[in-house]
């Protein structure tokens, strides 16, 4: 299931010469954002999933993100865990934390990015600032983020899956 934050980015299904693919944009937002694919139970409420069969994320991007900081022409990919989810969002977490996470560079053409688990990075601030290694048997989404500083950004995403 795909949410998003805020409510008011452009989120939907285009059509990439013949593939429907998800475009996420906006401009000048003022405000981090991010484009989120939840994991679902057969009763379609959120559920960890156990990923610990897999060694990685891939899946397709192209776009651009404009943004005065270190983040201009990048996205961050994030895996939402119980373990730093806060439980006003169904996670375990006792407050607020960041997730583990990965810069990754977004160009105008399509490509394959490959993340292996032990290549993101420790949660960076909040209440999961000390963990340390990645819950993979509780899997709750995937997100794609984009800076606070982004004056706009157009992103198109395909092909998701755990390798």
């Amino acid at each position: 299931s795909w949410s998003w934050y805020p409510q008011n980015v452009e989120v939907g299904i285009a059509d990439d010469a013949g593939n429907n693919v998800l475009r996420y944009a906006a401009s000048n937002l003022g405000a981090w954002t991010g484009v989120t694919l939840a994991f679902l139970g057969g009763n379609g409420a959120g559920a960890c999933y156990d990923a610990s069969a897999y060694t990685g994320l891939r899946f397709r991007i192209r776009g651009n993100v404009t943004s005065s900081d270190e983040l201009n022409g990048k996205v961050f990919v994030s895996l939402v865990t119980a373990e730093t989810q806060t439980t006003a969002l169904g996670g375990d977490l006792d407050g607020m934390g960041g997730h583990f996470n990965l810069q990754v560079d977004v160009t105008g053409t399509w490509q394959t990015i490959e993340i292996p688990w032990g290549n993101f990075n420790t949660p960076t601030w909040g209440d999961s600032l000390g963990l340390t290694s990645l819950a993979l048997a509780k899997l709750q989404a995937i997100d794609w983020g984009i800076s606070n500083m982004a004056s706009d950004f157009e992103i198109f995403i395909d092909d998701i899956e755990l390798y």
